[in-house]
């Protein structure tokens, strides 16, 4: 759908140099101006609605990014991530979830994170050699 939509926007904004008369041109800019106006409002359309198992909404979402062990939502309340295990069967189906997949992902996430905490403590404790 996507490949479509930025296929009709490339149409719309071309100009035909064979036509030069003032309904033309207007014509071409009138197309443009509906083809900006249609994109714009294709991100509105592409957010929804989630739901979690807990009750939690979130209202009008567009999904930023699909990691293995969940999803990151952007809304107008700001950013957040939601995993896998908090929401409906069908939304991990659709975003094609894998639990050892995820559990793998968090297992290399937090050992990232211990190491980059221990860099942290280390150029603390050099800092403070120093002083």
């Amino acid at each position: 759908m996507l490949y479509q939509t930025i296929k009709v926007f490339r149409w719309s904004l071309q100009i035909d140099d064979g036509e030069s008369s003032r309904d033309a041109v207007y014509a071409s800019r009138k197309k443009r101006a509906s083809s900006i106006l249609f994109l714009c409002s294709l991100s509105v359309a592409l957010a929804e609605d989630f739901k979690a198992i807990n009750g939690k909404e979130y209202k009008n979402a567009r999904v930023s990014r699909v990691e293995p062990d969940g999803i990151v939502l952007v809304t107008s309340s700001g950013i957040s991530k939601v995993y896998f295990i908090e929401l409906p069967q069908e939304v991990q189906e659709r975003f094609h979830y894998d639990a050892a997949k995820a559990t793998a992902y968090s297992v290399q996430q937090a050992a990232t994170q211990e190491a980059f905490r221990k860099q942290q403590e280390e150029l603390r404790r050099t800092l403070a050699e120093r002083s």
